[in-house]
């Protein structure tokens, strides 16, 4: 098991420094492919080629969609960490997370800690979202919740399914 964590972690490290790399490269006109040319935009200043912005422009559509489930996904399970098992929260988690991974949340809600009550509710307070396949079906949304003035991190996977992105398990 750890074997497959070390190599999905490496392989995730892998391709966010390759989008990063490609970022960097096209955003300065720069050759990314080696071709010796330079792309060039209408008014002939080095830019991306046509397919390149596409590109663009789909992983900006597609990381607007992540950030819209992830905050709908966060919302639910912060409210379901603290004890919060209301039907609008369940369902919320059912529909926003994958079947496996929302049959695991729901299967074993949180227990009440021995003091007597939950702590407050976090409130959501920095999300970021890092593709880690460079098919765009899979990402790592992370970030911070603050709970009483003091912050937590958070980081959840997230996969591309035929209904949308749906939080699939923690990130590891």
């Amino acid at each position: 098991m750890e074997g497959s964590a070390t190599g999905r972690i490496a392989l995730f490290l892998a391709v966010s420094a390759l989008l990063v790399l490609a970022s960097i490269a096209f955003s300065r006109g720069s050759d990314p492919v080696g071709t010796g040319e330079v792309a060039r935009n209408e008014q002939g200043a080095p830019g991306a080629s046509d397919s390149e912005q596409e590109l663009i422009v789909r992983l900006e559509r597609e990381q607007i969609e992540v950030e819209r489930a992830s905050r709908r996904f966060l919302d639910a399970f912060l409210r379901y960490e603290v004890g919060e098992q209301t039907p609008a929260v369940r369902r919320t988690l059912r529909t926003t997370a994958t079947p496996e991974f929302a049959r695991q949340l729901l299967a074993s809600p949180p227990r009440r800690p021995p003091a007597g009550s939950f702590p407050p509710r976090a409130a959501l307070s920095q999300v970021n979202v890092t593709f880690a396949s460079s098919s765009a079906t899979l990402v790592v949304v992370d970030g911070t919740a603050m709970r009483a003035g003091f912050p937590e991190e958070f980081g959840f996977a997230f996969t591309r399914t035929f209904s949308g992105w749906r939080a699939s398990g923690p990130a590891e």
